[in-house]
């Protein structure tokens, strides 16, 4: 038996499913795998030398950059409007 791997060797007195699982340490899978993909190939990977996925991150980030802003500009009109508000109500209250 090699080492670093373990068989159940006898089949006696053990339940079929620990006959059915066996545990094998020290299987590597290698590069050549049928799932593995190369980087250039994998559409998860970012490639920046790939024109196409470089114009859509960069797309991607002016959409993020508008977002922003408009995000921000919303958020200083409603501070302005509570400003206000408040000071309406103050004013009201004061008199």
């Amino acid at each position: 038996m090699k080492k670093g791997c373990w068989q159940r060797t006898s089949a006696s007195n053990t339940s079929p499913r620990l006959n059915q699982n066996k545990l094998t340490t020290g299987a590597v899978r290698t590069i050549f795998d049928s799932c593995y993909l190369r980087p250039e190939e994998n559409p998860r990977v970012v490639n920046y030398t790939d024109p196409a996925k470089a114009y859509t991150i960069e797309q991607a980030k002016l959409r993020y950059e508008q977002k922003v802003e408009a995000d921000k500009q919303r958020k200083q009109l409603i501070e302005a409007q509570i400003k206000s508000d408040y000071e309406r109500f103050e004013k009201q209250t004061t008199t």
